[in-house]
């Protein structure tokens, strides 16, 4: 399991690692997981002051703009992927209904 939405692990991993096209799915998780080791608490404390949403997607983007910051410090690249967040106002995916089949007349 991640913890974060995968396919911004993904992008994020490619942007790192842009001639690694196929990498394992160990490979992301640990990727994953250094994300979460080093932005997680910092993120969830900055995106509470700054009003972004603290569920998966949320942080999974804010982390993702962090972690594309050239800012040194932890705090300062959150305070940038905050920032960036705030002007983009990303929105979560929203999942098409099913569709439904016509209903068949009976003849």
């Amino acid at each position: 399991m991640y913890n974060y939405d995968r396919n911004l692990v993904v992008a994020g991993y490619r942007a790192e690692n842009p001639d690694r096209l196929d990498p394992k799915e160990s490979t992301l998780r640990a990727y994953d997981a250094g994300l979460f080791a080093v932005f997680d608490e910092e993120a969830r404390k900055q995106a509470a002051k700054k009003g972004v949403p603290i569920d998966r997607f949320s942080l999974s983007m804010l982390v993702f703009f962090a972690a594309r910051s050239p800012a040194v410090r932890v705090d300062t690249r959150v305070k940038h992927g905050c920032d960036y967040f705030d002007s983009v106002r990303p929105q979560a995916p929203v999942l098409e209904p099913p569709a439904v089949p016509p209903a068949v007349a009976d003849d």
